[in-house]
């Protein structure tokens, strides 16, 4: 949830709601409530062409951290 607000806010890190998007959708996966609502908020604040690479980015993190669990 930190950092998928931390980008949304720009606190420490540029703001990106692009990558603020990724990281929640990440934590909502896990059942985390407060990432399901930061990240269904974000949703409404991106385009349909940003909003799936949103997507594509949490998909291709998602991924990429199942890999390195599996290490």
């Amino acid at each position: 949830y930190n950092l998928g607000l931390m980008y949304y806010n720009g606190e420490g890190v540029p703001p990106n709601n692009i990558l603020a998007y990724a990281w929640a959708s990440l934590g909502a996966m896990s059942g985390d409530e407060n990432n399901v609502g930061l990240r269904d908020l974000i949703a409404t604040l991106l385009s349909p062409e940003d909003l799936s690479k949103s997507q594509a980015e949490a998909a291709r993190m998602y991924a990429l951290i199942q890999k390195n669990q599996g290490e």
